[in-house]
């Protein structure tokens, strides 16, 4: 009982240091300090779409589809 009691009152803690951090990164992102780092928030790309130019993605496409 003394264990469940210390790991509920652990997830307590971890919960609240866990708002307190989102509600500091949100005033930063309020005030603009983190607008440049949005980037780190984002999903990567694809790298076959982020490296092909538009006109090959098309190609590309039609290749993966057994042509038109």
């Amino acid at each position: 009982m003394g264990l469940v009691f210390k790991l509920s009152a652990i997830s307590y803690q971890l919960s609240a240091i866990s708002y307190q951090l989102s509600a500091f990164v949100m005033a930063l992102l309020n005030q603009g300090m983190m607008r440049d780092h949005l980037v780190l928030l984002k999903p990567p790309k694809s790298p076959n779409f982020a490296v092909r130019p538009k006109g090959d993605l098309l190609a590309h496409w039609k290749a993966h589809r057994g042509g038109l």
